[in-house]
């Protein structure tokens, strides 16, 4: 989304981000919408959504699998007609942007088993973009071990031990495979093989105290 966003004629407007399996399906509303003064209890305050807030812009719906059928009813209205009401309003608002969304799930199956509106599906796949796991992509678990290394400044030579374990996580043998792989990565590393990457003008790496 962010590379759609920056490589677009809308870069120099906003990019909005909503996950909608963070939020709270009471709150959705109000995050998308938006709302008045008083439209609820502790509505001490209007206050923008997120529709308004990437006007001109880009509106980045991640896990858009998960937003409930009447939301999915309410954001077809508005990115067809291109006008909304804030929660507790009664005037319409107008506004203007790309969608991009993401989801983990199957949305054809999902439109299948009536659980995702077949009418908003086909209008948010105009252009759709597959990632493919990274058990399809076995070859990127090296790269993806390298980088991680260098993000920490550590110089990408670790043991045979360590690649294989990370291949054996990142292949797909554990469920959440970022956070896994991260600490793969930290338990499978030697100490000798931490050696800092160096550039010009870097210093030498420091033990730690009480080490050998």
């Amino acid at each position: 989304a962010q590379a759609i966003h920056e490589w677009s004629v809308r870069r120099d407007r906003p990019i909005v981000r909503v996950n909608c399996a963070a939020i709270p399906t009471a709150l959705m509303e109000s995050e998308l919408f938006g709302r008045e003064r008083g439209a609820y209890t502790g509505a001490t305050s209007a206050r923008e959504g997120a529709f308004a807030q990437a006007h001109g812009g880009t509106l980045f719906l991640d896990e858009i699998g998960d937003l409930p059928l009447p939301l999915q009813a309410q954001l077809l209205r508005v990115v067809q007609e291109g006008k909304y009401k804030r929660v507790g309003g009664n005037a319409w608002q107008h506004t203007g942007f790309r969608l991009v969304s993401a989801t983990h799930c199957d949305l054809e199956a999902r439109v299948a088993e009536g659980r995702f509106r077949a009418d908003l599906y086909f209008r948010i796949a105009g252009s759709v973009c597959r990632t493919p796991p990274l058990r399809e992509r076995a070859d990127d678990v090296r790269r993806r071990h390298h980088l991680a290394l260098r993000s920490h400044g550590l110089a990408p030579n670790g043991s045979k031990t360590a690649i294989v374990s990370i291949e054996d996580y990142e292949a797909g043998r554990h469920r959440d495979r970022g956070r896994a792989g991260r600490r793969t990565r930290r338990r499978a590393l030697p100490t000798g093989c931490r050696t800092r990457a160096r550039g010009p003008g870097m210093p030498e790496r420091q033990p730690r105290p009480g080490t050998v």
